[in-house]
């Protein structure tokens, strides 16, 4: 610390400061004064009560005198020194001088350790838990980093600390929608904001334990806040600096793809994806962020996945939920697992419909596939709505290549034998008809078993089958004739017909397999 530095430290302290100050070199230590002393240590400053002024030796110009005196003492001095003479005048000993001076050094040490550990985890790498955890060795009070919802991203503290705001935060995961309303209320965010460098708040929620809040900024944009405790011991002069570069360092981290991806720091967002990793699974739970976020969700919503493996640029991806959200602001978003997942209102009125049409051109102007799930209500089960999507995706890919959003609804029948496959042969189960119907096809060169398949698809309706076969209903007549005359194949029995339909289904899953292991090998 320069010597001007600290003695504006001591003015701070109350002290009347007076003197002569030649050289503003750097002090590292603190001695008491001898004496008669003669032989002066480099970058130390030495303190002394006023009896010693009369025998003070010359002092070379890198050492520092500070010297003592009450308020009686006269103010006029006459000394010869190539140093810095500094008087402190005050009614306090030359003991609790000497502590305050090398407390005050002591912080300023503190904060250049801590800025050279901070600095070591964005050049190692950290992650932002590693950072919280270094945050907390160098402050010795608990400390938390929260994003803008208030879930919690991480703390550190080695002693149960007895405050209801920490205790909720650190039960929960998240705050409570009574202390958001509070945080508001006493527009705690709104002074954070509002400052370069964190504050410190000791009104409200802070009125007992002392807190000093921070903010995660990257690209001017909040994405989150620090938390520190005044718990364990006091907070020190230079607290708010190492906080704020505590905050710095985070928000280094932050700018990382994958924190741009998934930390928006918006708060329907953050819930979305907690719900997707089924961290939130309470009502209440649920209730409270909801609440929060001011998200009152429709009764009728569907899953949508759409494919983004293919993009690297995430600004595309940005570019795409900005789109999503002018489509219908009400449809929601998250980048999520290499795709965009979107909930959306999936009711039956005229601007539900138009919204998912829009939403079909918009994935087929700009070469995009998606999957969409079955309707639900219940926000707790998204986790398997949205595995449906994912699923309506996968098999819409392979079975339907042209279309550009395939609904899970189509392809039950597909998941359940696609599971089943993992656990048992799928060929044991298949009616034997069909698949010598298969063979004969592929001797032959005939069509017998598209068009049974086509005909029990359409609930065996001739009419139905010659206008999805483009054929005239005699030809479907004939070519059943002849499937029943040659495979002994009974159309009227409907547990029989039951198990050719499922057979047809099964040689599909089998198609979709022989397909993934081919494209394995390539």
């Amino acid at each position: 610390m320069r010597v001007k530095e600290l003695v504006e430290k001591l003015r701070k302290e109350t002290y009347q400061i007076d003197g002569s100050i030649i050289d503003n070199h750097n002090i590292i230590r603190v001695r008491f004064l001898a004496k008669e002393q003669k032989e002066f240590e480099s970058n130390t400053l030495y303190v002394g009560g006023a009896d010693l002024y009369p025998t003070l030796a010359p002092v070379h110009a890198d050492a520092s005198i500070a010297l003592l005196f009450n308020p009686a003492h006269p103010n006029a001095w006459n000394h010869t020194c190539e140093g810095n003479l500094i008087f402190v005048i005050g009614e306090k000993s030359i003991f609790e001088v000497f502590n305050q001076i090398q407390d005050i050094l002591q912080d300023s040490s503190r904060l250049l350790d801590g800025s050279a550990s901070l600095l070591e985890c964005i050049i190692r790498g950290k992650e932002v838990r590693e950072v919280i955890e270094t945050g907390y060795d160098i402050l010795n009070n608990p400390i938390m980093l929260m994003d803008t919802s208030y879930k919690v991203l991480s703390y550190k503290t080695d002693t149960t600390v007895e405050d209801e705001v920490w205790a909720d935060l650190v039960t929960r995961g998240y705050s409570s929608y009574k202390y958001v309303t509070k945080f508001k209320y006493e527009r705690i965010i709104e002074k954070v904001l509002r400052n370069e460098d964190p504050v410190i708040l000791d009104t409200g929620v802070a009125e007992k334990i002392r807190r000093i809040i921070g903010k995660i900024q990257v690209n001017d944009k909040c994405m989150g806040y620090l938390a520190v405790l005044e718990y364990k011991q006091p907070f020190q002069g230079n607290d708010v600096k190492i906080a704020k570069l505590i905050c710095e360092v985070i928000s280094s981290i932050m700018k990382e793809d994958k924190w741009q991806k998934n930390a928006r720091g918006l708060m329907w967002e953050n819930l979305i994806q907690d719900l997707l990793e089924g961290r939130v699974t309470e009502e209440s739970e649920l209730s409270d962020r909801l609440k929060s976020c001011e998200w009152v969700p429709d009764h009728s919503l569907s899953m949508v996945s759409v494919d983004m493996s293919r993009f690297n640029d995430p600004s595309f991806i940005d570019y795409f939920r900005v789109q999503i959200h002018r489509l219908a602001p009400q449809f929601r978003s998250i980048y999520y697992n290499d795709a965009v997942s979107i909930i959306i209102e999936a009711g039956k009125t005229d601007a539900d419909k138009n919204n998912i049409s829009s939403l079909i051109s918009f994935l087929k102007d700009n070469g995009l596939y998606a999957g969409c799930s079955n309707q639900f209500s219940d926000l707790l089960e998204i986790s398997r709505y949205h595995k449906q999507s994912r699923k309506a995706l996968f098999f819409g890919r392979l079975m339907e290549p042209g279309k550009r959003m395939a609904a899970y609804q189509n392809y039950i029948l597909h998941d359940f034998i696609y599971d089943a496959s993992f656990h048992l042969k799928l060929k044991d189960i298949c009616h034997e008809g069909v698949l010598k119907l298969h063979e004969y096809d592929q001797l032959n060169g005939t069509d017998y078993h598209q068009t049974l398949s086509v005909y029990l698809k359409m609930n065996k309706n001739v009419i139905a089958a010659s206008e999805a076969l483009f054929i005239h209903r005699n030809t479907v007549n004939y070519r059943l004739e002849k499937v029943k005359e040659i495979f002994d194949i009974n159309l009227k029995e409907s547990e029989e017909t039951m198990h050719m339909f499922m057979t047809f289904k099964v040689m599909e899953v089998m198609d979709i397999m022989t397909s993934i292991e081919k494209n394995r090998t390539i």
